[in-house]
This record gives structure tokens, C-alpha cells and sequence, in this order.
């Protein structure tokens, strides 16, 4: 559960509906895992730290991609610090958190983030902590907190919200603005 990757570069996950690009735990046979012919799913989060993409990083892109089984000790699935990848068309789920864009103008659109069951702010779907981050067009489900907003002026538009068990939308700490 201690393992993750960071990328103080460039990310280039360019997968296609048909063909997404996977980042899972051994453990998931819904995409190849558990060689030893036991079968295993992935239905929470936890068993890897996810994915991070550093401040001196490029410009990365993740279109169709899928993260799952992540969120160990307190991580998102995916982490964006200072830096503004496009983010679109992905799918974040079974973790301890969602997406966290910190001090990022990243666009996040078109995407699916359900299921993080960490009981945290970073179980929320979406983190917005500084930055202003465009999150359009997303299903939002099933996590703990839909969307936080912590000194952020994030443009939210046509997000579908449902199931979550604290707060089904947007739960703003230490300020910040929604626009639009």
C-alpha cells in the first residue's frame, strides 16, 4: 500500500472508449490481476497510493483512463500540484479520494469519480484547493463528499451529482468561490 507513482515530467495516457488505459492493484481481476487463480476485485480503496503529477512536470494529459484501488494513507487517486493537465473522459473509483487538483487550473470534464470511501476531505470526488479548475460535465457518485472547495475558484458546470454520504454536492472550507 505504499507504492504510487509520481511524475515530475510528462504523462501522456491517451487510451480510447474501447481500449482505456489502466492503473490498478495486482489484486483486480476485473483487469488481468491475481495470477495464482484465486479471483479478487478491487471494492475500496487503500491498496495503492495513486497517482501524482508534481510541479515540475509537462504538459500531461489522461483521456480514458482508468484508476482504481487507490487512496492509501490518505492519497487521492490522482494528485495534480501546481500544474494544469487535461484531465478528460477518465474514470476514478474504488479509492480513499477522488481527484485532487491543488493550485491547479487543470480541466476536468467528461469523467466518472465514485466510490472513494475515506471518511476525509480527500474522500471528497473532487478536492479544488487553490487554483481556479474547470470540473465540467462529470458523474460524481458514491463518495463521501462530492466536491470540496478550499480557497478555489473553481468554474463548476453540468456535474450530476448522487450517493454520497455526507454532503451530495459542494462542501467549501476556508473560502473560495464557484463560478459560473
Amino acid at each position: 500500500s505504499n507504492s504510487g507513482l509520481t511524475i515530475q515530467g510528462t504523462l501522456l495516457a491517451k487510451g480510447s472508449t474501447t481500449s482505456p488505459i489502466v492503473f490498478t492493484t495486482l489484486t483486480d481481476s476485473t483487469y488481468g490481476g491475481v495470477t495464482n487463480g484465486a479471483t479478487g476485485t478491487v471494492s475500496s480503496g487503500g491498496l495503492w497510493q495513486g497517482i501524482t503529477l508534481a510541479s515540475s512536470g509537462g504538459p500531461s494529459v489522461l483521456s480514458h483512463v482508468r484508476l482504481r484501488g487507490t487512496g492509501a494513507e490518505g492519497q487521492s487517486a490522482l494528485t495534480v500540484f501546481s500544474v494544469s493537465p487535461e484531465i478528460t473522459d477518465s474514470t476514478f473509483e474504488y479509492g480513499g479520494g477522488g481527484v485532487s487538483l491543488l493550485n491547479s487550473r487543470a480541466p476536468l470534464l467528461r469523467s466518472t469519480i465514485r466510490k472513494q470511501a475515506s471518511q476525509s476531505r480527500n474522500a471528497s470526488g473532487v478536492l479544488a484547493d487553490g487554483g481556479s479548475p474547470a470540473v465540467e460535465d462529470n458523474l460524481i457518485s458514491d463518495n463521501f463528499i462530492g466536491i470540496t472547495l478550499s480557497n478555489s475558484s473553481a468554474r463548476l458546470r453540468n456535474n450530476v451529482f448522487s450517493g454520497s454520504s455526507y454532503r451530495a454536492g459542494i462542501l467549501s472550507l476556508l473560502g473560495g468561490s464557484v463560478i459560473e
